[in-house]
């Protein structure tokens, strides 16, 4: 889903977010070190679920009466929320490289389990202040911080005091998860308030240029995409596989204005919160979730909508030569060197949905959807060789194939150069919602 740093595809599709502080050490050997034991035995803690308390992902039970059941449309309507619920966000980008490796700044407490902003201040297993090099590592009792043992498969960094953490070269607010996953590794989360989380998207999804009206349209769009999935009791990511989040490295004093004038502002359809997908440039339409993910839809989302803001922009149109050993490489050169991707089925827009694959013969091979063809060509390859999306029609030129295209990304909801467009041309970011998102409704989910 997104225009990130002007050249990105977004793909908010089903295929995004973070944050921490203090931590435990001894001043002189930077080691990480417990706390003494309380009074009362210990007992060894083993893994359990968070509770609603803790992590503050569960919506609250509605009243008879009230939304939170099931709607005409056949939609869960959450009830209105007394607060912002807490985001909770793998952080996948920022530890892909290696093992987990955390700094923190400021005082901190360590406690077992998985917990959010606001947890408990009892049962602290350490506690300190500042720690400048941390390597998280899974052992057999447990988990490890650099020479000291806890035992416990899940620990919480807690912050105090406006303390804040780093891992992956970034920093964050909130609370930082250290987790044993299911393979044996160890994975990183941030759990912290769903608007300040929504300040680390804005300007990982979208330029600091854009007309403010298209930024208060991207902010609602992220908060409505994150609310959604936390409401399906999904973690979010820190990539593309959610939508990028990047901690205080994009927040500033103008997104966190842009985010508090928009504050609990969320799109539902029929009191449903809807899957706000958003993208880079649509290239003069939108598509549908349908068409495009195969997945069912509310109305906003079932169908495609014309778009001339993105108009002139950037990726509105352009050429690409096509790698035809690429091609027969993804079939495994079992029908050789010359296939010719062409478009056999298109949506409202005139966008293809399904393409068919034919050889030299003319013989149809095979029939992918457009965007499956799109990512599988894609998958390891730089943006400049990429397919920017799957709108696009074939030629064979004297050096190969030359595929022209329209727009950058899946395509579905939210342009965002043409919501640019609409904002310079005098929209609202209600009007521009109402655009993309044909038939929904902008609620304030909370105070």
């Amino acid at each position: 889903m997104t225009a990130r740093r002007d050249d990105r595809t977004r793909a908010l599709a089903p295929v995004a977010a973070l944050g921490i502080t203090a931590f435990f050490c001894c001043v002189d050997a930077r080691h990480v070190t417990p706390t003494e034991p309380s009074p009362s035995p210990f007992v060894p803690f083993a893994p359990s679920a968070p509770t609603t308390d803790a992590t503050g992902l569960s919506a609250p039970t509605a009243n008879a009466g009230e939304p939170g059941t099931t709607t005409s449309a056949g939609l869960t309507a959450p009830p209105r929320l007394a607060a912002p619920p807490v985001a909770r966000v793998r952080l996948v980008d920022a530890t892909r490289r290696g093992p987990i490796r955390f700094s923190v700044d400021g005082r901190y407490r360590v406690i077992a389990g998985i917990h959010g902003p606001g947890a408990s201040r009892e049962s602290a297993l350490a506690a300190g202040e500042d720690l400048p090099d941390v390597v998280c590592k899974p052992s057999a009792r447990g988990l490890r911080l650099n020479t000291a043992q806890f035992p416990a498969r899940d620990l919480t960094i807690i912050p105090e005091a406006g303390a804040t953490f780093s891992i992956g070269g970034r920093s964050y607010r909130g609370t930082l998860v250290l987790r044993t996953g299911k393979d044996g590794r160890v994975v990183a989360e941030n759990l912290l308030d769903l608007e300040q989380y929504v300040a680390g998207v804005l300007f990982a999804e979208m330029p600091k240029r854009f007309d403010d009206e298209a930024l208060r349209s991207q902010a609602v769009a992220a908060r409505t995409f994150a609310l959604h999935r936390l409401q399906q009791g999904k973690t979010l990511r820190d990539d593309q596989g959610s939508q990028v989040y990047a901690g205080l490295e994009r927040e500033t004093k103008a997104g966190r204005r842009i985010v508090r004038s928009t504050r609990g502002e969320v799109l539902t359809y029929s009191g449903a919160l809807i899957p706000a997908y958003f993208h880079s440039t649509c290239g003069g339409h939108t598509s549908s979730a349908r068409d495009v993910f195969g997945m069912s839809a509310p109305p906003p989302l079932s169908h495609g909508v014309p778009c001339a803001g993105c108009r002139g922009t950037r990726w509105a149109r352009w050429t690409r030569a096509l790698d035809e050993r690429r091609v027969a490489a993804l079939y495994k050169g079992t029908f050789g060197d010359r296939l010719t991707p062409r478009s056999v089925v298109a949506d409202n827009g005139g966008r293809p949905v399904v393409m068919e694959i034919i050889d030299r013969a003319g013989k149809p091979v095979d029939r992918p959807s457009a965007d499956r063809l799109r990512n599988d060509y894609n998958l390891g390859r730089s943006l400049a060789q990429s397919l920017p999306s799957a709108w696009f029609s074939l030629q064979r030129g004297p050096k190969g194939l030359v595929a022209a295209g329209r727009g950058f990304g899946h395509g579905v909801g939210l342009c965002q150069y043409g919501s640019d467009g609409l904002a310079r041309a005098g929209h609202d970011y209600r009007k521009i919602l109402a655009t993309y998102y044909p038939g929904a409704d902008l609620t304030r989910r909370y105070d």
